[in-house]
């Protein structure tokens, strides 16, 4: 192969000066004085064993351009190629021609096992295939001293399980062309062998073969003349591939897919080709330049809907922030061009999250550890690229999660050892807030006022619990929302903050099953709220004053009104504060004020339960998209 080459030859077969082999998913067509070669098939698909017609004008090969290896056969000269076998069978291999009309191929298709294959001859004009008298066979070759196979169970050429000595190695089977009339039997080569044998030759009185019992792949050959009775006899060995006594330019791969004209032998080793004129002469490299485009590393297009990762709206909704196989870029949902926020070959981002109203965050591997990096959604005045800045890197080890405050004042992560870990956007001081019990930290929410995390907590094997705590604190404690009883995931907060949604498995509902006579247990997941504040009310429950006639839903009223720092709810889990904010004291100052005023109030608690009612079913929303 020239030094200006950088393909990878795979294949090979000779017939008279002709040369077909495979690269780049084609077959293609060169010298064995070699040279510039030729494609011959443009199918961009997985081809393998191309075996050119006795008459050089045709070629047969192994093709998966229709899904499953079919047998194709083509013209030198060019054209479409012509599907010759339907058998949908992935066992399916080319092995050469039987005269000028017949393609020799083995296949699994109609055996009980896909590891006992068959050889069939194949008409070239479409006609149904023949089964061939040998049994199951990997490998055949014909010659004028007769028939050699080889049976091998093992689906795996030697170079894949290299140095294999198990019972489905490949075995080498002789039947001499005198006793091939009358049904005589095939009668094992070199049993003694301890290797695995497989791409069997005939040239003049000895077969040729692959094998790898000297701990290397090399060709072997042993005598079958039986003029003084020595068949099986003489072995040696024509390659020094993997040798101590090899030359500096032999390459120390095993030498595969061997083939031959009946004189010469033609392998690969390494991705080059090479030519053993005789089984007397030493072997060498072949000198093979490709022409024409080297379409398989060409750029290729990916489309975006197959790779999509990530697509996350921002809090004004006129943009998502959206991850495409490693590369994030920011896309506005209407006018506006998209632009690429990270698109760096050898760097992996992933999670990327939109971080308040002009920032973005996502985790990298540039540094070769995941690490979280910010940047600006928005491209500098004077159009200089600024650098992201980088946290944690080498110290959060494995991100699984990844969510923002809605202010972008922070980050929180969860990480494969269990840690949650909150960012501080502001100043980089990454902390510890809690570790998961027995396994990872899930379903990270922040509160509408970005002071609250809500998330689930493995306490132990099948066991979730939904904690929360107040990041502004200066000791955050983590409170339980949920008893250390059932598996509680996906918390969310409602919009307004008074509430907090959540999927539980707590539900132990036997039924009948429909297909046996007994009962079935299904694993039952329901939606549950929990009001944040003891005061509360359940947006599905009565309402102590009734509802009013004549209530309008669009009323306006202090519960119904929702603050963007979350002031309008009743307060915590304690019942002072929480994610909600606002103050107890305030809101029943609010309502003695109502009181004194007169002013009727029942249509905007009536509306404000409605509301909450919506909030839940947009958060079940969420939680279950989650």
């Amino acid at each position: 192969m020239s030094s200006g080459s950088t393909s990878y030859l795979r294949f090979p077969h000779l017939g008279g000066s002709s040369l077909v082999f495979v690269a780049e998913n084609d077959i293609w067509l060169g010298s064995v004085d070699g040279g510039r070669a030729y494609r011959l098939s443009a199918d961009q698909a997985r081809v393998a064993s191309p075996r050119l017609h006795p008459g050089g004008e045709r070629v047969a090969w192994t093709s998966w351009r229709d899904g499953a290896p079919e047998v194709l056969v083509g013209d030198i000269e060019g054209g479409l190629a012509t599907r010759l076998t339907y058998w949908g069978d992935r066992k399916t291999l080319t092995l050469g021609w039987s005269g000028l009309d017949e393609v020799v191929a083995c296949t699994a298709a109609g055996q009980p096992s896909g590891r006992r294959t068959w050889a069939h001859a194949v008409p070239t004009d479409g006609g149904p295939s023949r089964l061939l008298p040998y049994g199951p066979v990997s490998g055949l070759a014909d010659g004028e001293l007769g028939t050699v196979l080889v049976s091998a169970v093992m689906s795996r050429e030697p170079a894949w399980w290299k140095r294999y000595r198990g019972g489905t190695a490949g075995k080498l089977w002789w039947r001499p062309a005198a006793s091939a009339g009358e049904d005589g039997e095939f009668a094992r080569l070199l049993p003694e062998l301890d290797g695995n044998i497989e791409a069997p030759m005939v040239i003049g009185s000895r077969v040729a073969f692959l094998s790898d019992h000297e701990g290397w792949g090399n060709i072997y050959s042993v005598s079958v003349d039986g003029g003084n009775g020595a068949i099986g006899t003489d072995l040696r060995r024509h390659t020094d591939h993997g040798s101590a006594n090899s030359a500096d330019h032999i390459p120390a791969f095993y030498a595969r897919h061997a083939t031959t004209d009946g004189d010469r032998i033609v392998y690969e080793c390494a991705g080059e080709l090479w030519l053993l004129g005789s089984l007397d002469g030493p072997a060498r490299r072949l000198d093979i330049r490709l022409g024409g485009p080297r379409t398989a590393r060409a750029r290729h297009h990916i489309s975006p809907e197959r790779h999509l990762a990530s697509a996350v709206p921002d809090r004004t909704g006129r943009l998502s922030v959206v991850g495409v196989r490693g590369t994030v870029h920011r896309l506005a949902h209407r006018d506006g061009p998209a632009r690429t926020l990270l698109a760096e070959h050898g760097v992996r981002a992933r999670l990327a999250r939109p971080l308040g109203t002009d920032r973005v965050v996502w985790i990298s591997d540039a540094s070769g550890e995941d690490a979280i990096e910010i940047t600006a959604l928005t491209e500098p005045a004077n159009g200089t690229a600024v650098e992201p800045k980088r946290y944690g890197a080498g110290e959060i080890g494995r991100v699984l999660e990844l969510t923002c405050a809605p202010d972008g004042s922070r980050a929180a992560v969860a990480c494969h050892d269990g840690r949650l870990l909150v960012l501080d956007t502001v100043s980089g001081e990454l902390t510890e807030l809690a570790r998961g019990a027995d396994g990872e930290v899930t379903g990270l929410a922040f509160a509408p006022d970005s002071e609250w995390l809500a998330w689930s907590d493995p306490v132990e094997a099948g066991v979730r619990r939904i904690l929360i705590a107040r990041l502004t604190d200066e000791a955050p404690v983590p409170i339980a929302v949920t008893a250390t009883r059932f598996v509680d995931t996906s918390p969310v907060f409602t919009s307004d903050g008074k509430h907090l949604a959540f999927l539980s498995y707590r539900s132990f509902d036997p039924v009948y099953d429909a297909h046996s006579f007994d009962l079935s247990f299904p694993n039952g997941c329901r939606p549950f709220l929990v009001p944040l504040a003891a005061r509360t009310p359940s947006p599905f429950g009565p309402s102590p004053d009734g509802r009013p006639v004549g209530g309008s839903d669009s009323a306006d009223g202090p519960d119904s009104a929702v603050s963007p720092t979350g002031t309008g709810g009743a307060g915590g889990p304690d019942g002072a504060s929480g994610p909600g904010g606002g103050d107890g004291a305030e809101t029943a100052a609010e309502a003695a004020a109502d009181a004194e005023t007169g002013t009727n109030k029942d249509a905007s608690k009536d509306a404000s339960k409605d509301a909450s009612a919506r909030e839940f079913c947009r958060a079940l929303a969420w939680a279950s998209s989650r």
